[in-house]
Formats: structure tokens, C-alpha cells, sequence
């Protein structure tokens, strides 16, 4: 058994953490620490800050993706990290910091792991972290584009499964776009839209109720995509990676 699995299973292991322990050091250690973040997400490539670090094996790997159990401890990690993350955003939203490694770490690992869905949750809430400092925040696109080549392989579906997770992944987010390119009226008041008002708006097109509350959002991202798609002479996968930077 590989050391990786060791320290997931809570098995002895040459590793020097324990991974109960890591879930709850404070976040000053969290911080401070540099040889926890290789265990608690490790690739199938050496890490050039810690070269003793285990690698992840291909039957690692497989082992993995197919344990809903590692899986779900592997979530617990993740949120361990969002939390840090979180709580700790005003000191590593600046232009660099070790911070926006251990983020492309952490989107490579989910999706070796096959957890695509949750990669793309963790670049959304950092990208939404970077949204709440406004203006004063200095992530630099060279740590930006670290984040979007990272979370790409995840983007990269059938056009069926990347109109089944649209749905889970941006519906908001599908609709501002839609009014963004003039398809679309602003909303009215809350939860409703007057969509008879545009008789381009994609959404109306698939003859759906105006209540918001009761859109089948895989079906509206499903058009609002094709749209785009049709309009910009683009892959719909393309249109998608624009929308969720």
C-alpha cells in the first residue's frame, strides 16, 4: 500500500502528519506548515518545494475514484483548506503568495480524483473571494491563469454532461450572461422575469415558466450556451470557461 493510502486510511506511514491532526490545526499552523498540503492533496508529480513528499501512483488513483469513502475524507480536507482560506483572505489576496500554489494544488488533485464538480466549486468560491475584496485586491493573471489551466481539464466534457452539471454550476451566472448580451430584461422583482417582453431571450424559446424558482436551469443553460456559442463562432466549452472567470 502506497503511503498516500497509509496516511488516508490513518495507517502508519513514513508521513509526519497525521491527517486527523491537519483537520484541525489552527490557521496560523495551517499557514506556517509546508509539508501537510502534498499529503492532504498530492499529484502524480514531484512538488518542487517538498521533493520527499509522496507521489500519487496510478493505482493510486484508481483507488480513489472509486471509494466513495477516501472521497468523502478528501472533501473534509478540502473544506478544511476553504476555511483557512476563508478566514485568513486578507493576507493572501495580494498579487503573490505561497497561498495561490497550494489553490492549483488543490483544483489538480480533485480532478485526478475525478471529482470534477468540486474543483470547479473551490475555483468559484476563491474567484468569489477575489470578487469581495472589490477593487483593492492584487492577485496577479499570473496566479489567475494558474487557477484557469488548472480547473480546464474539468470544463473539458462531453457537450451532454456539460449541459447536466451547467445546471449545479451556474445558473445565476447563465442568466446575468444572457442579459449581458441584451437577451434578457432586468428582473422585475425577485424571482420573477417578464421574459414576453424579449422575444429573443433563449429562455423563452423553451416556453418556461417565468418564475425563476421554477426554471429547469439545465435546459436554460443548455440554450444560453448554444447561443453563444452560435453568436461567437465559438466551442460551447470555450463559452463556458468565460463564464465561470
Amino acid at each position: 500500500m502506497s503511503e498516500i493510502l497509509k496516511f488516508y486510511l490513518g495507517e502508519p506511514s513514513v508521513c509526519k502528519h497525521v491527517l486527523s491532526d491537519i483537520w484541525g490545526y489552527s490557521f496560523k499552523r495551517l499557514e506556517q506548515g509546508h509539508d501537510y498540503i502534498q499529503l492532504l492533496f498530492p499529484l502524480d508529480e514531484p512538488s518542487a518545494h517538498n521533493p520527499d513528499a509522496p507521489v500519487l501512483t496510478e493505482e493510486d488513483i484508481i483507488v480513489f475514484r472509486g471509494s466513495p469513502e477516501l472521497q468523502a475524507m478528501v472533501m473534509v480536507s478540502v473544506h478544511t483548506f476553504m476555511r483557512f482560506l476563508f478566514f485568513t483572505r486578507e493576507s493572501w489576496l495580494t498579487e503573490f503568495d505561497h497561498n495561490h500554489l497550494r489553490i492549483t494544488r488543490v483544483i489538480k488533485c480533485l480532478i485526478l480524483f475525478g471529482m470534477n464538480s468540486h474543483a470547479l466549486s473551490v475555483f468559484q468560491e476563491v474567484m468569489t473571494m477575489l470578487d469581495t475584496k472589490g477593487e483593492d485586491y492584487l492577485v496577479s493573471d499570473k496566479s489567475i491563469g494558474f487557477w484557469e489551466r488548472a480547473i480546464a481539464p474539468a470544463i473539458e466534457l462531453s457537450e451532454e454532461e456539460l449541459f447536466g452539471k451547467a445546471a449545479e454550476i451556474l445558473p445565476e451566472q447563465a442568466h446575468k450572461y444572457a442579459i449581458q448580451h441584451g437577451w434578457a430584461p432586468q428582473p422585475t422583482r425577485r424571482g420573477n422575469i417578464d421574459l414576453m417582453n424579449h422575444p429573443d431571450h433563449p429562455l423563452r424559446q423553451l416556453h418556461i415558466p417565468t418564475d425563476m424558482y421554477s426554471i429547469d436551469y439545465a435546459e436554460a443553460m443548455y440554450e444560453v450556451l448554444r447561443r453563444v456559442s452560435d453568436i461567437e463562432n465559438r466551442p460551447i466549452k470555450d463559452v463556458l470557461k468565460d463564464m465561470i472567470r
